[in-house]
């Protein structure tokens, strides 16, 4: 039987990857926070940073404070290119596992294209508007333990469906994903990324690592429902986030 933990080596680029690490680095980070936005420090040490606030997507009264920063590389290159990325990914994982009915014989026909596949994803499954998070594990001090990424404190989190997560760099001791029900372990290879569901069965901590700081990316993915739509139309998106409708 198939976890639907699904590893695609060497997705992202090098360069995005070295860029998220320096960011983390040169930005202000928060203190990574639980359900409702509080800090648990017995649940998860990190420091994060939504690099969704240096792009356009930047909501409109925080580019008028002066603790906003316009990152133009970060708004034409990084995002877009996380974007492209586990969009490549997410139609490889849904040709496995399609994310909804397919036909009488529940699979694919021979001759569907991967823009189709994508398609058939995109129509049920869109992106989470709101951030694209960065994480820093400290050293011999950071970690996140056990979790589930569904939530159910507004219609994003109650929706969402797949968490597509990527590592900056590689670590050589500590710092797995971890998955309590399916006794998996992911070792961080830089440019990796892994998607699985985000329900309660995929339970899963990040360890701390041993031998080096730790350094991730999540971007979240929710099922369309009239109700998320309301709550994204609230909110700025990033313009290459209309890349995804293409080809």
């Amino acid at each position: 039987m198939s976890d639907f933990i699904k590893v695609y080596p060497n997705a992202v680029s090098d360069e995005i990857c070295d860029y998220i690490v320096e960011c983390l680095n040169k930005y202000k980070c928060s203190p990574g926070t639980v359900s409702g936005g509080k800090v648990k420090e017995e649940v998860k040490q990190t420091n994060d940073l939504n690099i969704l606030e240096f792009s356009t997507a930047c909501p409109s009264g925080y580019k008028q404070s002066k603790e906003y920063v316009y990152d133009r590389f970060l708004d034409k290159t990084v995002i877009p290119g996380i974007y492209s990325a586990v969009k490549k990914c997410l139609t490889q994982y849904n040709k496995s596992h399609p994310v909804s009915g397919v036909g009488p014989t529940g699979v694919w026909p021979e001759n569907i294209t991967d823009d189709e596949i994508w398609h058939h994803f995109y129509d049920r499954v869109a992106v989470d508007t709101v951030a694209i998070l960065c994480k820093k594990y400290d050293k011999g001090k950071g970690y996140f333990n056990w979790h589930m990424d569904k939530g159910h404190r507004d219609c994003r989190s109650q929706n969402r469906a797949f968490i597509t997560m990527f590592y900056c760099n590689d670590i050589e001791e500590g710092g797995e994903t971890e998955w309590k029900y399916f006794d998996t372990k992911v070792k961080p290879k830089k440019g990796s990324v892994v998607v699985f569901p985000a329900d309660w069965a995929w339970l899963h901590r990040g360890n701390m690592p041993v031998s080096d700081d730790k350094y991730i990316c999540n971007v979240w993915w929710c099922f369309r429902s009239p109700h998320l739509a309301q709550e994204m139309g609230n909110d700025v998106a990033h313009w290459s986030i209309d890349d995804l409708y293409l080809p």
